[in-house]
């Protein structure tokens, strides 16, 4: 009975309710650090998801712009429709083009001269292409034997094909490059460069070297790419003339 008295009499001590007191609190304490850290975590992921929202709003705000400009350009340029038929082209424009010349970069319809684009350029792209694609380019003139009167248009310059993000001498080649060489006296020459998007493979319709007049009867560069299932990616282009 003492032993029991003594038991009852240590469990209803003042000491024993401290303790029971501080394990609560304790476990209140932990309970709010818990409930903290959960809230600044969930507050981190909503102000990031919306960081992330309005940024890529933003980002495609910014490319939608850059697709509205880039299409400008060309329809300045006369390039829509002499080289590619409508507006409705633009809808899939999503790669930068940069051509390379030993004397620098050739862009926005610049005048070059019939020297500084002889040889092979390197051709450098903003983005690899697509899962299970590639790359073609092709080089055309919509301004043979001039452009008021483009009875050889278009001239074909250069198909090459690639996985990567360049296209240069050593790019699969369709058909060999030919550097611009207007006529004299026959104005400025648009040179276009066109790259689509689609799966590798060989290209149906590009002519030999000795049959680039009017890309062998075809006429069109364009027309070879969508009878080979291409999508248009990118388009830039530069002037020559020889006076």
């Amino acid at each position: 009975m003492a032993s029991q008295k003594m038991t009852s009499l240590s469990f209803s001590s003042p000491s024993f309710y401290s303790f029971s007191s501080f394990r609560q609190g304790k476990k209140q304490r932990s309970s709010f650090s818990l409930f903290c850290v959960i809230s600044l975590f969930i507050s981190f992921f909503l102000s990031s998801f919306s960081f992330s929202l309005s940024t890529g709003t933003a980002v495609v705000g910014a490319m939608a712009s850059d697709l509205a400009t880039s299409c400008s350009r060309l329809k300045e340029a006369g390039i829509i429709p002499d080289v590619i038929p409508t507006e409705d082209e633009c809808a899939h424009l999503s790669v930068a083009v940069e051509i390379d010349f030993q004397g620098g970069t050739a862009k926005d319809g610049q005048e070059w001269t019939v020297g500084e684009t002889r040889h092979v350029p390197s051709i450098k792209l903003s983005r690899p292409p697509s899962h299970g694609q590639v790359f073609y380019l092709f080089f055309t003139d919509p301004d043979a034997p001039q452009r008021s009167h483009p009875v050889a248009s278009e001239w074909a310059h250069w198909v090459v094909a690639t996985g990567g993000r360049t296209l240069d001498s050593s790019s699969k080649t369709f058909l060999e490059y030919n550097g611009p060489a207007p006529p004299a006296g026959t104005g400025l020459h648009r040179y276009v460069l066109l790259v689509y998007e689609g799966k590798a493979g060989e290209i149906q319709g590009i002519p030999s070297s000795a049959e680039r007049k009017q890309w062998g009867g075809k006429k069109h560069a364009h027309s070879i790419a969508k009878e080979n299932y291409l999508t248009l990616v990118g388009v830039e282009w530069f002037t020559v003339q020889r006076v």
